[in-house]
């Protein structure tokens, strides 16, 4: 059995931005084993929603559909797992689209793939967007 590692948002982010001398090229030589079969990099949700936050903010203002094209790549390299890859792709999709935040895509996404009935929230703008079905917390 392949040796898992967890990896953190640092990781991801000296790897897509290759912006440091000294670490992109260790994360380069840990991507080349995950590639290779050597090991499995396994990513959790949270570390992707952090990924967004890093990638939008200085010095790298990232749009959210670059943030998510470049994402969405990591995720589907050789050697990269993922906790909830799916719901994680489509909260993505949804930010690139709607330029939401991050984190409501990901509720949404997380919402529609586990069949809740409604999203309990304030955030009416960013909902109606996503086209999610929501109700303030006097509705339910």
């Amino acid at each position: 059995m392949k040796r898992m590692v967890w990896i953190d948002t640092n990781i991801i982010i000296r790897f897509i931005t290759a912006d440091h001398s000294s670490m992109t090229p260790e994360v380069a030589r840990l991507m080349k084993k995950a590639e290779d079969g050597q090991i499995r990099l396994k990513i959790p949700s949270m570390i992707i929603a952090e990924c967004c936050w890093v990638l939008q903010s200085n010095p790298y203002r990232f749009s959210p559909s670059d943030i998510a094209g470049v994402l969405t790549a990591f995720i589907a390299a050789d050697g990269v797992d993922m906790d909830e890859k799916n719901v994680i792709l489509d909260a993505l999709d949804l930010y690139s689209r709607t330029s939401v935040d991050f984190v409501d895509a990901y509720l949404s996404a997380h919402a529609n793939a586990n069949g809740a009935d409604t999203v309990v929230t304030f955030n009416a703008k960013d909902f109606r967007k996503m086209k999610s079905d929501f109700k303030r917390p006097d509705e339910v």
